[in-house]
């Protein structure tokens, strides 16, 4: 074969596979197609080039064959390394999965309650209950490992946490999430759990909802969820909500239909009633930490489901490269998960490159389940369990 036409031939399978890596950077918004056309061109380079080297007859021309090829296996390495180096730093201390000790999980009767008939203070939520400056054991709870309830749907509990009085790196958790995903349907469903839910917690006696990830870390949590409602989760994620503001920002706000008392306590110029308000990173953390405007911590919880499917939606609408390193970089910094690659990989391309999906969403207790209680000069949600228990697995499987 002649000298010019080789190099034809290696210039045609450059401008391939530059093609398709433009293609995917610039004119693919679906992820699952724009990581076929990367893999595709990484592919035909490989092929095309190694093919070369053995082609063609000048040394020069085979020098520069090699020289693009040990580019390509820099840049792939490169590539595996910050791979790697992303799922090493989210699943730092990730919490284990084993076998539940031969043991019944046993709670003491609920101490006696006062019933309180009308909303109480704001501050009154904030008065710790007896116990709830225990110091932790220093080991995290491991998660009790649950038989999946129904193959085709995902839970994984997002856990936000206060930044406030840490300890082993667990401070209380201001969010408490369920997502759980079905495949089959195409539905996520959000399910808010009260932080203030007066609960029994194995090892710690009775109090918030909000105290278990201090006393033992997400397993304690999870395990708690699990043993109350009869739950299967076995997955979660924390992250800081303060620290989404930075994310917000870099990929230009966000927006959510908001009242206008909520556009004023976080200083966002209200669009009205029906129509999406543009929030900075800053309003944005305003917004979902409000619990002076509305029903106190049930309007909270709500504002944090809807930032949640705002963002979501911003995400899945703007798959840029820009958008994707933030993320990336985000979630690096900020979000710790006991999910492998695999695990991730495998929702992100189903949820991210997926038809329409339906979002719903919802909170623990549900109404007509719950009612205020005190205790110590502490205000509480005092829930029924069992009705609770019954509700949740109507929502999240139709039982």
């Amino acid at each position: 074969m002649k000298l010019y036409v080789k190099i034809i031939i290696g210039v045609l399978i450059t401008l391939l596979c530059a093609a398709l890596v433009v293609c995917a950077v610039f004119f693919v918004s679906e992820l699952k197609t724009r990581v076929i056309y990367v893999a595709a061109a990484v592919v035909i380079a490989f092929i095309g080039l190694i093919l070369g080297i053995f082609m063609s007859q000048p040394k020069w021309l085979k020098i520069v064959y090699a020289s693009v090829v040990l580019l390509i296996l820099i840049a792939t390495v490169s590539l595996l390394i910050r791979g790697c180096s992303v799922m090493g730093a989210i699943n730092e201390g990730a919490v284990d999965s084993v076998v539940r000790p031969q043991q019944n999980a046993t709670h003491a009767p609920r101490p006696s309650i006062e019933p309180i008939e009308q909303e109480p203070s704001e501050d009154s939520f904030y008065v710790d209950l007896p116990d709830s400056e225990a110091v932790p054991d220093s080991t995290p709870v491991p998660i009790y490992k649950k038989e999946q309830k129904d193959d085709d749907i995902v839970n994984i509990l997002v856990l936000g946490q206060d930044s406030d009085r840490l300890y082993n790196g667990y401070g209380r958790s201001d969010v408490t999430m369920l997502l759980s995903y079905d495949r089959t349907k195409g539905t996520i469903k959000l399910l808010s759990f009260m932080r203030d839910s007066y609960i029994p917690i194995e090892g710690h006696g009775w109090n918030k909802l909000n105290t278990c990830i201090r006393f033992g870390g997400p397993g304690l949590i999870i395990n708690t969820l699990n043993d109350l409602y009869d739950l299967d989760i076995q997955l979660y994620v924390t992250l800081a909500f303060e620290e989404f503001t930075t994310l917000v920002d870099n990929i230009g706000g966000i927006d959510v239909v908001m009242s206008r008392a909520e556009a004023s306590f976080c200083g966002a110029s209200w669009a009205g009633e029906s129509t999406p308000t543009h929030m900075t990173g800053r309003q944005a953390l305003s917004y979902v930490r409000n619990r002076r405007t509305g029903q106190g911590d049930f309007s909270r919880t709500e504002r944090q489901r809807k930032f949640m499917i705002a963002l979501y939606k911003k995400l899945r609408s703007d798959m840029s490269v820009n958008t994707m390193l933030e993320l990336v970089n985000f979630s690096e910094e900020q979000i710790r998960t006991n999910m492998s690659f695999i695990d991730i990989s495998n929702l992100a391309l189903e949820l991210l490159d997926s038809g329409e999906i339906s979002i719903q969403q919802g909170r623990m207790p549900f109404d007509g389940t719950w009612h205020y209680g005190g205790i110590n000069g502490a205000s509480v949600v005092v829930i029924d369990i069992e009705q609770n228990k019954e509700l949740i697995h109507q929502y999240l499987y139709g039982e």
